[in-house]
């Protein structure tokens, strides 16, 4: 089987994409990511990065993950998403806690409970 997109998200000055492959049973994932700096110059330097595989999903995450814009989540990980996303979004500082509810959760909410309903899920 060749990769999917486990997961698609975005930040202001960046983003990452989760990719998953399964084979022999078992799955691997990784990210491929940019993010935006500025330089001495206060020139914009665009940074590119590619993490190595590793079997566990929650790893490649960072764990301010509720805080990114949800653009895609496969429909066969929405469910480790739902399962998670209540821990994550607990462990996030209280201001932005307060930020993510009045910005993003609802439409992780949306990506994770009603987008595609009656799609099959994984449990990773």
């Amino acid at each position: 089987m060749d990769h999917i997109t486990v997961a698609d998200l975005g930040v202001e000055g960046g983003g990452l994409t989760i990719y998953g492959k399964q084979a022999e049973g078992s799955w691997s994932f990784w990210t491929k990511g940019s993010s935006i700096a500025l330089d001495e110059n206060d020139d914009e330097d665009w940074r590119y990065w590619t993490t190595d595989p590793v079997a566990d999903l929650s790893s490649v995450l960072p764990t301010d993950w509720p805080l990114f814009y949800p653009m895609e989540i496969h429909p066969e990980f929405r469910g480790w998403f739902r399962d998670h996303y209540e821990m994550a979004c607990s462990m996030l500082r209280a201001d932005l806690r307060e930020h993510q509810i009045a910005h993003l959760e609802n439409v992780w909410k949306e990506i994770i409970y009603f987008a595609g309903e009656g799609s099959s899920d994984k449990e990773m």
